[in-house]
C-alpha cells in the first residue's frame, strides 16, 4: 500500500498575490456564461469555473479576497 498522497490533477499553487488575476478569471467565466450557449459553456469552461469557485477561491480568507477585489476594481 502506498502512503504517498494523491493529487487530483493539481498543477499549480496559488498565493494571495495571484488573487486579482483569479478574480479576473472568475469574471471572464461569468461573461462567457452569459454570452455563450449553455452546452458550449459546459463543454469548454464549466470544469474550470467550478474548480475555481469550489476548490481554489475558498482556500483564501475573506479579507484577502476583499483586498484583491479592491485591486481589481471594475475590471472584474
Amino acid at each position: 500500500m502506498s502512503t504517498a498522497p494523491t493529487v487530483r490533477g493539481t498543477l499549480a499553487l496559488f498565493a494571495p498575490r495571484h488573487l486579482p488575476n483569479l478574480l479576473r478569471l472568475k469574471a471572464f467565466f461569468a461573461r462567457q456564461f452569459r454570452q455563450t450557449p449553455r452546452e458550449q459553456f459546459a463543454a469548454v469552461f464549466a470544469p474550470y469555473a467550478r474548480r475555481l469557485s469550489a476548490d481554489i477561491l475558498p482556500r483564501f480568507g475573506k479579507a484577502a479576497i476583499a483586498a484583491a477585489q479592491r485591486d481589481v476594481g471594475d475590471e472584474a
